[in-house]
């Protein structure tokens, strides 16, 4: 299934495991990232797994896999964001499904994000094997949004213009674009309102960080002097860190393992 973002890809997940399971299949849910596992999970109640080389690794193990990772015939094995799955991850996952007798579902967006190795496969199935599709996106209230961000996937340059048109758009110099990404943030956290600010490099994603810390001394919300974690990171009582990696060995106050991009 190729859909855009939006679209309700897991809605229709939680339809499908249900139908599955009622018709006495197992139900297994993959992904390649811990994130996308987890939200499949949270959107289908599956116990899934974060990681298709775990998988793998339990099949080719000389004691054999344990009975939770064991394929069996009349298992459907659901594959999301598989446009991240690289190339060789994709074809042994489909061979072992063959072999074992499992239906596996591949689902997706073929124009976000791929693969970090080799990669595109999803792609090439997409064009030359039978897929169903899901057109329109139902995330945004305004439906000028849903066109532009369909637009932004096929990088068409009216995109530009939907969001210029409609102030989402400033063009101006480093200092004026970090000073202006600060002022918005400080505005959506006093409205308990949700920011995310991307930059192009680390560099100037430190120093962005560092005005929101200067603003965020000057309003008395850190507590304390600053103390360094790891090699070049000061923090202070109240900072709010994110982390970068997967870390199954350290637990949060909600039960689950740290994974990147936790807060």
């Amino acid at each position: 299934m190729n859909a855009p973002a939006g679209c309700g890809k897991t809605t229709l997940d939680k339809v499908l495991v249900e139908a599955y399971q009622q018709a006495g299949h197992r139900v297994i849910g993959l992904a390649p990232s811990k994130n996308a596992a987890m939200e499949l999970a949270n959107a289908t109640g599956l116990d899934t797994w974060g990681a298709t080389a775990k998988l793998f690794f339990e099949q080719d193990h000389p004691g054999g896999p344990r009975s939770e990772w064991r394929l069996r015939q009349g298992d459907v094995v659901i594959l999301d964001e598989a446009s991240l799955c690289s190339t060789p991850d994709m074809a042994r996952l489909m061979k072992l499904c063959q072999d074992l007798g499992a239906k596996l579902l591949l689902q997706g967006d073929t124009h976000q994000i791929q693969a970090i190795d080799a990669g595109g496969i999803g792609s090439a199935l997409n064009r030359f094997l039978p897929s169903y599709s899901l057109e329109r996106v139902r995330r945004f209230k305004n439906d000028w949004e849903a066109v532009a961000s369909l637009d932004l996937r096929q990088g068409r340059p009216e995109a530009i213009q939907r969001y210029s048109e409609r102030g989402r758009l400033f063009i101006g110099s480093k200092e004026f674009l970090t000073d202006k990404i600060v002022e918005r943030w400080a505005g959506c956290r006093e409205n308990e309102r949700s920011f995310l600010a991307i930059a192009h490099s680390e560099q100037l994603v430190s120093e962005i960080n560092q005005k929101v810390r200067a603003l965020r001394r000057e309003r008395g919300e850190l507590v304390g002097e600053d103390f360094r974690i790891g090699s070049s990171l000061d923090v202070a009582v109240r900072d709010e860190i994110i982390t970068k990696r997967n870390s199954p060995a350290i637990r949060t106050t909600t039960g689950h393992s740290v994974c990147n991009g936790n807060r």
